[in-house]
């Protein structure tokens, strides 16, 4: 059987079929939406910041696609289950938002 555990040591990932993709279900549904907001409004701030450090217009979707390849970085740098977690919710959001038609591309006004 395959499962997550978490305790004093942290995230502890057993591997399995969708285990990385069930837990970041469960955080992109839950934990991390309570602590951060709702992402497309989260993306389209970052997404406001970026575009103006950057000088060229980016949206939500492209936030969450950028922070896809970050975590792929990561992941190449050291294994780590949290690389993976986040890489799996942030596509997961990506796919979202586009299957949407793009709600995270106009700011609201």
């Amino acid at each position: 059987m395959y499962f997550v555990k978490r305790g004093g040591g942290g995230l502890k990932l057993n591997h399995g079929n969708g285990v990385i993709l069930q837990e970041a279900f469960r955080l992109i549904n839950g934990e991390r939406q309570s602590e951060y907001g709702e992402p497309c409004e989260s993306f389209r701030r970052v997404a406001a910041m970026w575009s103006a450090y950057l000088g060229i217009e980016i949206d939500g979707h492209d936030v969450a696609c950028l922070m896809v390849l970050l975590k792929i970085v990561r992941e190449r740098h050291a294994h780590k289950a949290d690389n993976l977690i986040d890489a799996a919710g942030y596509i997961g959001l990506a796919g979202d938002m586009a299957a949407q038609g793009g709600p995270c591309k106009q700011a609201e006004t």
